[in-house]
């Protein structure tokens, strides 16, 4: 890596509990303020409500926290239902772009399910985003400009 490159930091250094933006048992959403984005590991099953309500919490940090991208582990993430996903496409999506979020990346294991459903978030986001199973190669993509 040349000199005038930045050091991409681990995931380790930036899921720290000073940098805690949401903490519920199913989710853990993290903010770097000097990175300028958000850390999303799912945890387990949530209802509808709750993963609108995730989203919607982010939303309104970003207003007064200037965000330019997004990490996503959904590893181990319950079912997204459809209704929830429609709630992405309409909502979640546009308002995300409105705030100059630029980026998107979805860490993921090798199931198929996971592979569809974060495929069909980036087709329908419109947003510049990257699948990954590497989480230091998601983040480096991230900061790469």
């Amino acid at each position: 890596m040349s000199e005038d490159k930045q050091k991409i930091p681990s995931i380790d250094e930036l899921i720290l509990d000073n940098n805690i933006v949401i903490n519920e048992v199913y989710v853990k959403a993290y903010y770097s303020p000097i990175y300028k984005l958000f850390l999303i590991i799912w945890d387990g099953v949530f209802s509808d409500q709750e993963y609108k309500n995730v989203f919607d919490q982010l939303l309104d940090f970003a207003k007064i926290n200037k965000t330019i991208g997004v990490y996503s582990d959904v590893r181990r993430q319950g079912k997204v239902s459809l209704e929830a996903r429609e709630y992405f496409k309409k909502h979640i999506s546009p308002a995300g772009d409105a705030l100059g979020m630029k980026r998107a990346a979805a860490i993921i294991d090798s199931s198929p399910f996971k592979l569809m459903y974060v495929n069909a978030l980036i087709k329908i986001s419109g947003q510049r985003a990257k699948v990954f199973s590497n989480p230091e190669k998601a983040l480096a993509y991230l900061l790469e400009g």
